[in-house]
């Protein structure tokens, strides 16, 4: 448990470790074991936070980052390396750029604010009651229907 909550961490020392699933040697092969700090608690998420809950720009979200940094950086060679390097890549950097570069993440983190307005509370309330009444009749009459 120790060793994959590093692997899920923001925290520098966690960045890119910990790859290994299941046997934990090929990490200690590899050089990408990271024990957990005794001195400073795993903060879990992304380096740079999606401030949503859309699944959809999760999934891509990334992708336009990319598509991004490709369209601003100059020269055929240093675009094909920003889709082929790594995320922290840029010129004069090493293949996955510098662990430097990560955001700092300190324990506790602020969480997303998703507070909703009263309206939409109050609409996602009564369709879920709605929703759910009729689901539990259609059930009522598919069960009497077959008795």
């Amino acid at each position: 448990p120790s060793h994959h909550r590093v692997h899920h961490g923001r925290n520098r020392y966690c960045i890119d470790k910990n790859y290994g699933g299941v046997l934990i040697i090929w990490d200690r092969l590899f050089g990408t074991f990271q024990a957990e700090k005794e001195t400073e608690p795993v903060v879990y998420g992304l380096t740079h936070p999606l401030n949503t809950w859309d699944p959809i720009w999760a999934q891509v979200s990334h992708f336009k980052h990319v598509l991004t940094r490709v369209w601003s950086i100059r020269g055929f060679e240093n675009k094909f390396y920003v889709l082929f390097k790594g995320p922290g890549w840029a010129p004069g950097k090493p293949r996955l750029g510098y662990v430097e570069d990560v955001p700092d993440a300190k324990y506790p983190l602020p969480r997303y604010d998703s507070s909703l307005p009263m309206w939409a509370t109050s609409y996602v309330f009564i369709h879920f009651a709605l929703s759910s009444t009729f689901a539990a009749f259609v059930g009522y009459k598919l069960q009497t229907l077959s008795s």
